[in-house]
């Protein structure tokens, strides 16, 4: 019986060839970029990424012809598994033409405990009523870096839906960059890490509203543990005649242990006066109030700081669209936070 392996990222994958990823529902269309090699592509779907020959550069493209609305997800699977390799850079292009539709899934892990470098581009297009929603999922071991640089312009009446979901990394840094320059566009994001150990998680922001009548909407949302270090730095800039714009920006963040730190950063840049924007950040503890609650009802206190975390980062699984991509990424991030998967050796049991 072929082997199914799950996210393990402190775990080894004993046979590349027998991967499978276990997040997606049934029917997403999957490809695989194993050490920059693209795999798995169907030429009989409109949705697939392809390989760009141009430059010496690893480029990869997925175009969305004008009114097309595949129904199925595309899932695209980075994986890295060799130590004699350990720099990879690459870009990803996502071209939605007019009145188009998409959802894309892109993961990223690391097979082996060998130290890697990971860069990776993203330029996303969304024409005039396009539409798109994107997810995240970052999965890697505490030895590896990764470096993910977004950069989305959005048309009239383009909507983006983009959710950032970090599970596991040694050095993740995430840089999304949204350019507004259509009337009547809306983007929201959210972003989740979680991180513990000695682990780094930096994201930086920035949300340009060039045009009026466009509205933001951003939640980033971080549980640390033991000594791991967070940066969020966001900027929502809203230019001279971009009056009606509204624009909302939050980073919220819970301390597991005191030995844990957290530097955040939310601007606003506002040169127009019609507007509504906001913005804040927190740095907080468990709530003891709540957990004294739970455990007077008889639930145990490992059981009660876990339930807080979960009902703690909640809002932003809610931004998953797809209701059992939500529902599979729900159990990922509970089993995180029950240790049941950071220190996995055994590749064969479905830990995930």
């Amino acid at each position: 019986m072929e082997n199914n392996y799950i996210y393990v990222p402190d775990g080894k994958l004993r046979n590349s060839s027998s991967f499978r990823c276990r997040v997606p529902m049934q029917g997403t269309l999957q490809q695989f970029i194993a050490e920059g090699v693209l795999s798995g592509a169907d030429d009989s779907s409109v949705l697939r990424f392809v390989e760009d020959a141009e430059g010496s550069r690893k480029r990869f493209v997925c175009n969305v012809p004008k009114g097309c609305c595949p129904e199925e997800m595309l899932q695209l699977i980075a994986i890295r598994n060799n130590p004699s390799n350990p720099e990879l850079d690459y870009s990803l292009a996502v071209n939605m033409e007019e009145s188009s539709s998409a959802s894309i899934l892109l993961c990223s892990h690391t097979m082996t405990h060998d130290y890697y470098v990971t860069s990776g581009d993203m330029d996303v297009a969304l024409s005039d009523n396009s539409s798109l929603n994107l997810v995240l999922m970052q999965n890697e071991h505490n030895d590896a870096r990764h470096i993910s640089r977004i950069k989305v312009a959005m048309g009239r009446n383009a909507r983006l839906n983009m959710v950032l979901v970090s599970l596991h990394g040694g050095d993740l840094e995430n840089s999304v960059r949204v350019d507004m320059n259509g009337e009547g566009g809306e983007c929201r994001i959210g972003g989740l890490y979680l991180m513990d150990r000695n682990q780094k998680y930096v994201a930086d922001i920035r949300l340009n509203h060039n045009v009026p009548h466009c509205h933001s909407d951003q939640i980033f949302k971080g549980i640390l543990d033991d000594n791991s270090k967070a940066g969020f730095s966001g900027l929502v800039y809203v230019a001279p005649d971009a009056q009606k714009t509204e624009a909302y920006q939050a980073n919220h963040n819970l301390l597991v242990s005191d030995q844990a730190k957290v530097d955040t950063q939310p601007q606003l840049e506002i040169y127009a006066d019609d507007v509504k924007c906001s913005h804040g950040a927190t740095i907080g503890r468990m709530d003891e109030q709540s957990l004294f609650y739970m455990r007077s009802r008889g639930i145990a206190l490992k059981e009660a700081r876990i339930l807080q975390q979960l009902a703690f980062v909640h809002e932003v699984l809610e931004r998953v669209e797809k209701t059992e991509l939500k529902e599979r990424l729900a159990s990922l991030v509970e089993r995180r936070l029950r240790g049941e998967f950071s220190d996995c050796r055994d590749c064969s049991k479905n830990c995930c």
